[in-house]
């Protein structure tokens, strides 16, 4: 069953890249039907996330994942029904969704068969900014090795290559009606510093674990250095740290800042129709 819900993400993409193209089309009610369709297949996938999750104590990104099921069905559902009250938000959201998909989820399926190049890159640049402060770490592939006197591995796993943000941004700038220049420039900004800080994050992970900075401690739920480090400590940073590039995004873009505040409007929009 697991499976079968892992797999609906190809028919999402299917659904929504479909979409992308109908749009320019001019026909909003075919547009807002294959976005409606993708929409409930992106929940299907969302919903097989929680389980593997919570095996691995990451009780943040169950919940995310359950709830962003729940948030992708009700869109399917404002999709489906067709309003013209909310559809520029939709159809900017179906294209938004459709385009980080595009670019996120072939290569993290490459990396469930065997670890990608990009994995092994920022497994390489990690060690690269613990070999500045002259710790002792080497790498075999995506696995960093912290000689310490507990010797520490910490593999680099698709999600730790910061590809996801770095798809999530590209969805989101792509779409907007901000111009070209502006919108390249605010990407590369974006990209880059996603980059950079999600080095510094795995850094801090290897360092913490091959040290047991935080072994004896429980904190939020979690115990041992591995899993305060990388589920609390740098899933806390990652947050601030995507809110604030999020905020720099809205005010170099003004398109994409109306778009953001029209789509934030949608649920109060929707409670005051019932």
């Amino acid at each position: 069953m697991k499976n079968l819900l892992e797999k609906s993400i190809w028919v999402a993409i299917l659904f929504l890249l479909v979409g992308v193209l109908y749009s320019r089309k001019d026909s909003k009610k075919n547009t807002h039907l294959l976005f409606g369709i993708g929409w409930i297949f992106f929940g299907f996938y969302w919903l097989s996330l929680p389980i593997g999750f919570l095996e691995t104590s990451d009780y943040f990104n169950a919940l995310l994942t359950f709830l962003s099921s729940l948030l992708a069905w009700f869109v399917a559902y404002l999709e489906l029904r067709y309003n013209d009250k909310f559809s520029e938000e939709l159809i900017y959201l179906g294209k938004a969704a459709g385009i980080a998909s595009l670019f996120y989820f072939p290569y993290h399926f490459v990396s469930t068969i065997q670890p990608t190049l990009a994995q092994e890159i920022v497994a390489k640049q990690t060690i690269f900014v613990l070999d500045f402060f002259n710790l002792p770490v080497s790498s075999e592939g995506n696995l960093i090795i912290y000689n310490a006197a507990k010797v520490g591995v910490v593999e680099i796993t698709y999600a730790c290559t910061g590809l996801g943000s770095m798809a999530l941004f590209v969805g989101a700038i792509i779409p907007s009606k901000d111009k070209l220049k502006l919108r390249v420039k605010t990407l590369l900004v974006s990209l880059f510093t996603i980059y950079l800080l999600n080095i510094l994050r795995n850094a801090f992970v290897v360092f913490a674990t091959g040290e047991s900075l935080f072994d004896g401690i429980s904190l939020l739920g979690m115990e041992g250095s591995f899993n305060i480090a990388h589920n609390v400590l740098a899933k806390i940073g990652s947050l601030i740290a995507l809110f604030l590039i999020a905020y720099y995004l809205l005010i170099k873009l003004p398109n994409l800042q109306e778009r953001i505040l029209d789509i934030l409007s949608i649920p109060r929009k929707f409670l005051k129709e019932i």
